[in-house]
This record gives structure tokens, C-alpha cells and sequence, in this order.
């Protein structure tokens, strides 16, 4: 890297972060490619050879991690720490070097008094960046700077307060490295008396306790090794015990402590078998069988608890594993009857099935459900044991519908556990219990496999055989058992999810009477509650009220959860779902905001699997882009698109929900590529959404959306091509495949999906046809919403008052014009943010064409006025701007022509030529931009007698004809309007009858003759045209060129009588006429 490169990377840094402070596009900046390729050549040449920092470089490096800590929403502790450090480095550092943000810390650091009022957590977050630096050898200055902010930090917390233990945890640890870095024993003294001052705190979460106590221990560990002292290692391991005893199971830091205390840790856990007493079972069966001559009676049964033995004992064993599962073989080969048989077999097959799963190996899963089908088929009819079989295969085919999605697979899995469940003897209470609980879960499972929402609902039919299973055994138990409360919460899970109030009103009231009876097991009442108000929030339907009390149970129910347990995460999980499936039905973006704060918990603090990462990371992008969409604030789109980009990432093609996480990112490449014209992100989506519809199918989660995102995504790439009739056309193929492989009742938003791609089309067109069916697919959509979709009225109401007004020009029908300007002010008033400019600029076109058929102004002024809304509400950077701008510029050219007031026209030129020179903005409205423009001027150049822009005009239209080609719809309306330029030309022409006058009546009379082509007689504009025609010809014809005056006369007079065609155009004919006659 050379000098001046560096240097260059440096002033770019700079400049960059001087305009994030304003520039929102600026600050997204340094979360790219670029901008850390810029940090790393300026980072090659910070150290100078004399061993000082280069200032420049370490400016530079300073702003540019404080402005990646800002774009990331302050999520990143290390980035602030950099910042610090580096802008540490300089000495002399001006009070306008420095960012305004960083400003407190630094007073704080210098022992400035105003220092005093920096805010604790901020101190302790840069801290913490910093000392994570100095771990990873980074920052080996890191320490005294750590120090000095965290006991800023610790004595402006409240006194005992959780966070001020926190503080002072960590600052026992940043003592402690400061000992290993050579500060001696007072730094360690001091940072065993912080770390003894944390425990005293408030206690905070478990795992917040545990890392107390074990940093204690740790730190008086180092202590203890340092001075001999007996009484401090005592003191250490009893740190070290309690930090074990608080510790959660999924805690990272588990390992180290179980490491130190051995068998208490696993007696604490509840180890369910000890592998020492599991070693000598296993070698006393070996014995056993391999003991020759022996009389083993039983030996298919020992065979096959030997082969459990040894599967259970080393489940990350595969030698051992490999052998279980051939001794279990051999046992179901040696039973002497075919209900042992059946036994044998049924363990084999869910061991197997249970290696798959924690394996993640597809084929170990296929054979498992080979041996469980075996062991079904051999099962002896009404023996108890085939009961089990069933249950037994329910248990493998619930673990194929979680690899692969398959609503086959669930719907068997149902039928084999219900079947199962009603084999087993009514004496069997213990099984039946078992049975109940995981007929309930599935039950549950396929409702959510069922429907669009987050929330799961049921076709009450579907639930009265489970439901009457389980209540049965519900009146079986002794009323006030522990098994009677347990059945019962699964008899109100079943239930919960029906769509029939009355099953809802039942599972509420088996949810209050588990909860009255004693409790079956630790966390039986928190996941029970839970339950509880998830019941009572799906019977609240509309009412806010009585939803948001069942939200609040809920929210306390997660309170009574031991932090970080596995049920704990699991309602967690479930209750940003139900938020979600609220958020969607209600306005506001409170509820996504509340559920992004939970994913992000989820993300950083639950035992994900890396399937469960993935998902949970593709929810958050989902959330992301609906908040963002439904807040107008689009820039909040680009963290949305990297959430998904690394769900993806961390997705397997054969995970369960794969396809659907391709459609979720490209809906979000999507959305960002409208909301931002990013033509990137519109390709890459194409590309993503592509990739999810040659994955998924009819069986697939999502696959009837992935084919209408499809569709939706080459509509919109369509409004960026030369000839979009081929992507046009596609895209109706997809949605309509969507459509037809959707289940259920129709989708609205499939129908919108398929009405918008026809409207499109039909843009191209002129089919009627397509625009018949597109507002029949409109009008269905509208009859298909329900509370779930019903944000997606405003789109539909949108597209649908579009056609009704683009069938209006054409046909020139007044009722209908005044029936899609209804149908529009209803759009804009249920649009989302994100839809609501496009619903202005529609309603504003509307309200212009009726200005400009009837000449009242009040039409006009109203639709300047919504027009300039429509701007107003626009992101900067959005496709459609172009249509915007265009719209409001063709407004105020017509109320200058209806009110003779042209104070509009340089703001009109002004908004055509930002237009025009928009960079990926929609196609058709910079095409329309540059006619509209050339019509201003042709006004102009009348107006002020200058033929040179009249020049300018035509020179405009020509470059306009030659972009849009032949066929292009608006092909005409150029031509119209060159013929209307050359006009102009004509009459402000020196010489009346010289050669400019009749080369531009020439190329009057061809651009008209050419604009008459693929117009219908109907069509408004086709008088137009043809009086255009017409005058041109009779022009020439008075020059003594030889035309068809008869064409000419016959042109005018059918011009003049056209029933649809504009006043003014009707008048002009009529004149025309009378000349040509």
C-alpha cells in the first residue's frame, strides 16, 4: 500500500463520516465492502517506523469506527472501543476532531468535571469494547482507559443496583489482566474487592449471578496462587459452587464450572443415568451374553437393552452407536414372538430416529422409519403393543415433517399418534398421558403448517378426535392429580388453536383448572399460564382490550420461567410469533419493535441450533422490513436485507423452511430495490426468489408465496427494461401457478400479485381482456382479506382505482373517472406508509384528467395540491419517484394552461429534468418525464416567440422515439407530441413557406400518421392524432405540396364528431374541417 493510497482512503474515511452526520445513505456506507477496504489500507500505515501513530490515519480510523458503531444502532461495544482508542492516540486532539457523541467519555477520561455527567451504561459499553481489544491482542493500551470508565461507571450506578454489580464484575476483571500485565498486587487486591463488592448487588438473572460468582472465584483463584493464603481458595471454591448451583444448562460458561466441581454439577443437573454405572451395566451384559452355553431366556431382551445401553451411553460414539443399533437388530431377530418382536423393533426404530435428528442425517432418518413401518406391520392386532407401534412411528414421521416440511408427513404423523392413543388400554394411564401430550403438540403443529400467520387455527372438525381422546382421559385421573393438570393444559393447547369460539372459551377454562390443581413439575405453571394468554388473546379477536390483557398474562408468565431455561425460550419463541401475527393485523410499529427486541434475545442468548439461528435470524430480517415498510422509513431496510442475507447463509438446502427464507430475503432485495432503486438488489432478488421457486413445491412452507414474490419481482424488474413484455408475461405465469398451488381459500395476496402483473400488461397491451380479468383478480382480493391481510387493502384498492382510471382515459368514460377517484381517495386512506405516495400520485393523475376533461380549476388546484403530497412522502431515493415528479410537473403545466397563471412552469421543468436524470428510477416515468418536458418547452418556445427551443423540444422527442422503439404504448403519445413541436416550429418560422416550415410540416404529418398506428378509434387520443393529422396535411397542401386533401377532410369531420374524444381536441377538429373543406 503506498502513501498516497493510503492517504486517499484516509480523506475518503473523512469525508464520508463528515456527511453521515446528516446523510443517512452516508452512514449505511461503512457497513460495506468499501468502507473497510478504506480502513485497511489507512490501518497498513498507522505505525509509523519512529513508533508514533500517524494522526491522519489514526483520525480517520477513529471516525470511521464511531460512524460503523452509530450504522449498526450502537449494537457493536468493540467498534466503540476502537473509536476511543484510536482517537486516544492523538495528542492535541481539537474539541472539532473529536465526534460530539464521544465527547462525555472523553471529559470522563481527563477527569474533566463535566465528565461526571456521562451516562454508566455508555461508559460501560465502551469498556467493554475495549477490553475485549485488549484479549484479542489488539489494543494493549486498552486497560488503564477500560479502568477509568468502568469505575465511572460503577460509582454512577445506583448504589447495589444490578447494573452497578455488573460494573464492578467486570472491573474486578480488567484488574485482573491489568495484574498479568504487570501492575502488581494492589491492582489484584483491589480487583478481588470489586469482584466481592459485584456479589453483593442485586442478583440480576441466574446467569448474571453465576458469571458474578465465577469471576470472584476466578479472580481470588489468581490471588489465592499469588499469596498461599488457604482461607482465599477456600473462598474461591465456594464461589465457584454457588456460581455452579446458579449457573443455567445452556450457559457457555458451563463447561469451566462443571470442569471444576465434577459429580455435584451432575447431580445438579439431573443426569437421568451415570456413565460409570452405565459402564459396568454394559460390561456385565457383554459378559453375560458372550458367556457360552449360557441359559439366557430372556436374551433377545437383554440383547436389546444392551444395545440401548450402548447408543444412550455414547451418543456422539458412532462405533458405539453402530454397534447398538446391530445388537437391537439382533434382538428383534431373536424375539420369540412377534409382540416382542414389535418391542424390540419399536425401541430400535426411535433410537435410530432420535440419532437422526441430533445428527442431522436424512438417511439414519429413512431407515428409522423403515423399522418402525416393519415393526407396525408385525404387530399382533389388538395387543396393546401395536398401540405403541403407532405411537412409535407418529414419533419418526413428526421428525421427517421437521427435516423436510412435508404436510404428508404431519398429517400421517397425527393420524398414527390419534390412532395410537385410542389403541391403548384404558388402565394404561401412564402411556395414555404420554400419548395425550404429544397428540396435542402435533395437533398444534399442523394448525400453524396451515396457515399464512404466525398464529396456528384449526378446522374445529380436525380437532374432535384428539380433543375427545384427551378430554376422556382427562375424566379418567384422580381429580386432583398433578397428571390430571397436565392433561388438561394439553387439552387447552389442543383446543386453543380451533376457530370455533366455543372450543376457545373451553380451552381457557382447562387452562385455569390445571393451573388450580397441583403442579406436575417445575415450570408446569409458567408454560401453563403462558398458554393461558395465548388462549385469551386468539378469543379477543378485534377487541384491543381483551388482547392486550392476554398479551400481559403472557408477558408474566415468562417472569416465573427459571432465566434461560429451555421452556423459557420456547414461550419466548412463540410469544414474538403472537406479537408478530398482532402487529400484522393492527397499524402502528410498536408490536414489530417489541418483537425485534425479543428475536435479538433470542439471537444472542438462546441455545440455537444452527437450523434454529437461521429461522430466527430470517424472522428478524421479516420484522425488520415490516417495521420499516409500515414507519415510511425504507433506510431501515438495509439491516433487514443483511439479517436475511445471513440467515441464508446459515441455511441448508434441506432445511424444513429453506425455500421460505429465500423468499423472505428476496422480498426484503425487493423492498429495498423499490424503497431505495437499488437495481442490485432488484437483480439479486430476481436471482434469490428464482433460486426459492426451483426449491419448493406445492408441499414446500412458502412455496405458493416464493412463485408470487417471483411474479411481483419481474413485474417491478419489468418497469426498469427497454421491452418488458417478456417479463411481463412471466410474471402472470408465476402468480398464476401460485394461485393454483395455494391451499385453501384464495390468497389475497396472491389475487393482488396477479391483478397488478395483468394491469401491467395490459399497459403494454391495450388487451381487454387482461384488463377485464385484472379487476376481477382486484374485486377478489378485496373479498378474500381477513384480519390478517387486511394491511394489503390499501395495495389492492391502489391497483384496482389505477385500472379503473387507466380504462377511464381510454374510453373516456366520465362515470368510471369519477368512480376510480372515489376508489383512489379510499386507497390513500388506508395505504400503508411505505404504499401511500404511490396511492397520492395515482389519485392526484385522476384528479388532473378530470380537471383537464371538464376545465374546472377546483380539480386541478386539488390535484396540484396531492400531487405535491405525493412528493412529500416520497423517499428520496425511490423507484417511482420519477412517476412522482413527472405527475406534479404535468399538473402545474395544466393549471397554467386552465388559469393562464405560468408562475408553474420553471418549478414544472425544474422537477421534468430531476426526473429525467434520476439513476434507477422507474423507466415509464422518465420516459413520460422527458415528453412532458418537451412539451413545456413547445409551450415555452410559443409563448416567448423562441424558435430555438422549439428546436430543443423536438430534438428531445426524437431522442425520446429513439429510446422507447417500435410498439412501446407511449410511442404514440411522443409522436402526438412531436407533431405538436413541430408545429411550433412552424409558427415561429421567419420564412412561412422556406424550407424549415416545410420539413417540419413533413415530419408533422408522418410522426402524426405514425401516432394513429395501434390506436383504436375509441381511444380519446386517437382524435387527437387525427386531427393532428389533418391540419399538417392541410398546411401542406396550402404550400402547394400535393396530399390527399379528401383523407384530411375525412380525418377532421371524424375527429370533430368523436363522442370520446377531448373537448379541445373536438374544436380543433372542427376548425380543421372547415379549412379542408
Amino acid at each position: 500500500m503506498t502513501p498516497g493510497t493510503a492517504e486517499s482512503a484516509a480523506r475518503l474515511l473523512l469525508d464520508l463520516a463528515a456527511r453521515a452526520t446528516t446523510d443517512a445513505r452516508a452512514l449505511q456506507w461503512f457497513l460495506g465492502t468499501e468502507a473497510r477496504a478504506a480502513a485497511d489500507a489507512v490501518h497498513a500505515g498507522t505505525d509509523l517506523p519512529d513508533g508514533g501513530v500517524w494522526a491522519l490515519g489514526a483520525l480517520a480510523l477513529g471516525h470511521a469506527e464511531w460512524s460503523y458503531f452509530l450504522a449498526v444502532h450502537g449494537a457493536d461495544p468493540v467498534a466503540l472501543g476502537a473509536a476511543v482508542l484510536w482517537f486516544a492516540e492523538l495528542d492535541g486532539l481539537a474539541p472539532g476532531q473529536l465526534p460530539s457523541g464521544l465527547h462525555p467519555l472523553f471529559a470522563t477520561l481527563a477527569g474533566a468535571p463535566d465528565g461526571a455527567a456521562t451516562e454508566p451504561g455508555f461508559a460501560y459499553q465502551a469498556a467493554v469494547g475495549m477490553t475485549v481489544l485488549f484479549q484479542q491482542g489488539r489494543a494493549p493500551g486498552a486497560l488503564p482507559l477500560a479502568e477509568t470508565l468502568l469505575r465511572h461507571a460503577a460509582a454512577t450506578a445506583g448504589e447495589g443496583s444490578l447494573e452497578q454489580g455488573s460494573y464492578l464484575s467486570d472491573l474486578g476483571l480488567v484488574l485482573l489482566y491489568a495484574t498479568q500485565a504487570g501492575a502488581g498486587p494492589q491492582a489484584l487486591a483491589a480487583a478481588a474487592e470489586a469482584s466481592r463488592a459485584a456479589v453483593l448487588c442485586a442478583p440480576g438473572p441466574r446467569d448474571e449471578q453465576a458469571r458474578r460468582h465465577g469471576n470472584l472465584g476466578h479472580i481470588l483463584r489468581h490471588r489465592a496462587e499469588a499469596t498461599g493464603d488457604p482461607d482465599t481458595v477456600r473462598e474461591a471454591v465456594a464461589a465457584l459452587r454457588k456460581a455452579s448451583e446458579l449457573v443455567t444448562w445452556n450457559s457457555p460458561s458451563r463447561a469451566q464450572l462443571g470442569a471444576t466441581l465434577g459429580s455435584a454439577l451432575c447431580a445438579a443437573a439431573g443426569i437421568l443415568d451415570d456413565p460409570a454405572l452405565r459402564h459396568e451395566g454394559v460390561t456385565k451384559l457383554r459378559a453375560a451374553l458372550a458367556e457360552p452355553g449360557a441359559p439366557l431366556p430372556s436374551r433377545a431382551s437383554f440383547l436389546s437393552d444392551l444395545g440401548v445401553a450402548l447408543v444412550q451411553g455414547s451418543p456422539q460414539d458412532r462405533t458405539a452407536y453402530e454397534e447398538g443399533i446391530t445388537v437391537c437388530r439382533e434382538a428383534a431377530d431373536a424375539a420369540p414372538s412377534p409382540y416382542e418382536r414389535t418391542v424390540y423393533l419399536t425401541n430400535l426404530g426411535l433410537l435410530m430416529g432420535g440419532h437422526a435428528v441430533s445428527a442431522g442425517d436424512p438417511q439414519a432418518l429413512e431407515d428409522a422409519y423403515a423399522v418402525t413401518r416393519e415393526a407396525l406391520a408385525g404387530a399382533p392386532d389388538g395387543h396393546p403393543v401395536r398401540a405403541q407401534a403407532h405411537w412409535a412411528l407418529s414419533r419418526v414421521l413428526d421428525a421427517r415433517f421437521g427435516a423436510s416440511g412435508s404436510p404428508h408427513d404431519l398429517a400421517d404423523a397425527v393420524a398414527h399418534a390419534l390412532t395410537g392413543m385410542a389403541g391403548l388400554p384404558p388402565g394404561d394411564l401412564a402411556r395414555r398421558v404420554l400419548h395425550a401430550l404429544d397428540l396435542a403438540d402435533l395437533v398444534t403443529k399442523r394448525a400453524f403448517r396451515h396457515t399464512r400467520t404466525t398464529v396456528p387455527e384449526s378446522d374445529p372438525a380436525g380437532l374432535r378426535a384428539p380433543a375427545a381422546l384427551i378430554r376422556a382421559l382427562a375424566g379418567d385421573l384422580p381429580p386432583r392429580s398433578p397428571e390430571r393438570a397436565r392433561v388438561l393444559a394439553a387439552l387447552g393447547r389442543c383446543l386453543h388453536v380451533s376457530s370455533d369460539p366455543a372450543d376457545v372459551d373451553e380451552a381457557v377454562d382447562a387452562f385455569h383448572k390445571a393451573l388450580a390443581l397441583p403442579s406436575p413439575e417445575d415450570g408446569f405453571e409458567a408454560t401453563t399460564r403462558f398458554a393461558l394468554g395465548a388462549a385469551l388473546a386468539h378469543r379477543a379477536g378485534q377487541d384491543e382490550r381483551m388482547w392486550r390483557a392476554g398479551a400481559e398474562v403472557m408477558r408474566g408468565a415468562l417472569a416465573l420461567f427459571p432465566p434461560g431455561s429451555p421452556a423459557y425460550w420456547e414461550c419466548h419463541a412463540d410469544l414474538a410469533n403472537i406479537l408478530t401475527a398482532r402487529a400484522d393485523e393492527t397499524t402502528g410499529v410498536e408490536l414489530y419493535e417489541e418483537v425485534e427486541r425479543l428475536l435479538r434475545e433470542e439471537l444472542a442468548h438462546a441455545p440455537l441450533t444452527r437450523t434454529e439461528h437461521s429461522v430466527f435470524r430470517s424472522n428478524l430480517g421479516l420484522t425488520q422490513v415490516k417495521a420499516a415498510l409500515r414507519s415510511g422509513r425504507p433506510e431501515l431496510i438495509a439491516e433487514a436485507v443483511a439479517s436475511h442475507r445471513e440467515a441464508v447463509a446459515r441455511s441448508a438446502p434441506e432445511d424444513m423452511l429453506h425455500a421460505h427464507q429465500l423468499l423472505c430475503f428476496g422480498e426484503a432485495l425487493l423492498a429495498r430495490a423499490e424503497f431505495c432503486s437499488d437495481t442490485a438488489a432488484l437483480r439479486e432478488g430476481v436471482e434469490v426468489l428464482r433460486r426459492a421457486v426451483a426449491v419448493s413445491d406445492e408441499d414446500t412452507y412458502g412455496g405458493s408465496a416464493c412463485r408470487t414474490a417471483l411474479g411481483d419481482a419481474l413485474r417491478n424488474f419489468a418497469r426498469l427494461a427497454a421491452d418488458p413484455d417478456g417479463l411481463l408475461q412471466e410474471s402472470v405465469h408465476w402468480h398464476r401457478e401460485a394461485l393454483v398451488m395455494a391451499p385453501g381459500p384464495p390468497d389475497p395476496v396472491a389475487l393482488l400479485g396477479l391483478a397488478n402483473s395483468l394491469y401491467a400488461l395490459h399497459r403494454r397491451t391495450r388487451e381487454p381482456r387482461q384488463a377485464e380479468e385484472s379487476v376481477f383478480q382486484f374485486r377478489a382480493a378485496l373479498r378474500a382479506l381477513s384480519p390478517a391481510t387486511a394491511e394489503a387493502r390499501g395495495s389492492i384498492l391502489l391497483g384496482l382505482g389505477g385500472i379503473q382510471w387507466l380504462l377511464a382515459r381510454h374510453t373516456g368514460d366520465e362515470a368510471l373517472l369519477d368512480t376510480a377517484v372515489e376508489t383512489l381517495r379510499e386507497a390513500v386512506s388506508c395505504a400503508s406508509p411505505a404504499r401511500t405516495a404511490m396511492a397520492l400520485t395515482n389519485l392526484g393523475g385522476a384528479l388532473m384528467d378530470r380537471g383537464r376533461r371538464t376545465g374546472n380549476r377546483a380539480w386541478m388546484a386539488e390535484a396540484v395540491t396531492v400531487l405535491r403530497r405525493a412528493l412529500d412522502r416520497s423517499p428520496p431515493a425511490a423507484m417511482e419517484r420519477t412517476l412522482h415528479l413527472n405527475n406534479l410537473a404535468e399538473a402545474l403545466r395544466h393549471w397554467g394552461e386552465i388559469t393562464g397563471d405560468t408562475t408553474g412552469t420553471a418549478e414544472a421543468i425544474s422537477l421534468l429534468r430531476e426526473a429525467m436524470a434520476a439513476e434507477n428510477g422507474d423507466r415509464e416515468g422518465g420516459e413520460w418525464a422527458a415528453m412532458n418536458l418537451a412539451d413545456l418547452l413547445t409551450d415555452l418556445a410559443r409563448a416567448n416567440g423562441d424558435a430555438d427551443i422549439a428546436d430543443e423540444a423536438r430534438r428531445l422527442l426524437e431522442s425520446t422515439l429513439e429510446r422507447l422503439g417500435e410498439g412501446h404504448p407511449s410511442r404514440f403519445f411522443a409522436l402526438q407530441k412531436l407533431t405538436m413541436a413541430c408545429h411550433a416550429r412552424v409558427a415561429l418560422a421567419d420564412d412561412p413557406s422556406g424550407p424549415v416550415v416545410r420539413e417540419a410540416w413533413a415530419r408533422a404529418a408522418e410522426a402524426a400518421r405514425a401516432s394513429l398506428t395501434g390506436l383504436a378509434e375509441d381511444d380519446p387520443s386517437h382524435a387527437l392524432s387525427a386531427v393532428l393529422l389533418a391540419m399538417a396535411q392541410v398546411s401542406r397542401h396550402a404550400l402547394g405540396e400535393h396530399v390527399d386533401l379528401a383523407e384530411a377532410l375525412r380525418l377532421a369531420r371524424d375527429a370533430a364528431r368523436n363522442p370520446v374524444a377531448h373537448r379541445v381536441a373536438r374544436v380543433e377538429a372542427g376548425r380543421v374541417w372547415g379549412l379542408a373543406a
